[in-house]
């Protein structure tokens, strides 16, 4: 029998393309602190129809993965069926390094990459929308420009301004293939130089 296609959607903030399951959680709060051999953190997590916390994403800090804990069976189930979704997309990313002869090498991620990307992608989403929601709060606009690359990859630059101005002289002299986006209480709403 052949795979089916996972439905995917996009996080509002970082615009990460995600499968449309792992969209029915999010990150309510998150703390961390310097572990032994990197950041250890809790992170609160939601389930869309639920009410309050479901469970926690945790690392101890000390090389160890990322676990989802806490939860019941049944939010567990939801859980796992979201991260075996994820499997095809945290496969395709890649990362680059310089290893110890001082060569660059770039390397795909395996599929179980899965396990630490998933709450990778919900905890980045949950920093990025409280950034951009503290600058908004600030009278700060947040602007995503989205241009593509001779590659075929897209680049995103982040700029913030109070000045509204310099947002349409950028986009007045922005080059084909651009496109500039606002950040609004309703997420990025893309611009053009008329507005």
């Amino acid at each position: 029998m052949p795979a089916t296609a996972t439905a995917t959607a996009t996080l509002p903030a970082t615009r990460k393309e995600v499968p449309a399951s792992l969209t029915k959680f999010s990150v309510s709060s998150m703390k961390e602190m310097d572990g032994w051999d990197g950041v250890a953190f809790s992170a609160n997590v939601r389930l869309d129809g639920h009410k309050g916390i479901v469970g926690r994403f945790y690392n101890e800090g000390c090389g160890g993965p990322t676990m989802f804990r806490d939860a019941t069976r049944e939010v567990q189930k939801v859980w796992d069926d979201a991260v075996n979704d994820s499997r095809p997309l945290a496969s395709a990313e890649t990362f680059t390094y310089v290893d110890m002869d001082g060569n660059e090498v770039t390397e795909t991620m395996s599929e179980s990459y899965a396990d630490e990307a998933a709450p990778e992608w919900l905890m980045a989403e949950y920093e990025t929308a409280k950034v951009l929601n503290r600058y908004l709060k600030k009278g700060q606009t947040s602007v995503m420009t989205e241009a593509q690359q001779a590659d075929g990859g897209t680049v995103f630059v982040t700029y913030r301004t109070t000045d509204l101005d310099w947002v349409k002289a950028a986009m007045a002299n922005s080059n084909p293939g651009e496109s500039y986006s606002v950040w609004t209480s309703n997420g990025w709403v893309e611009v053009n130089a008329d507005a």
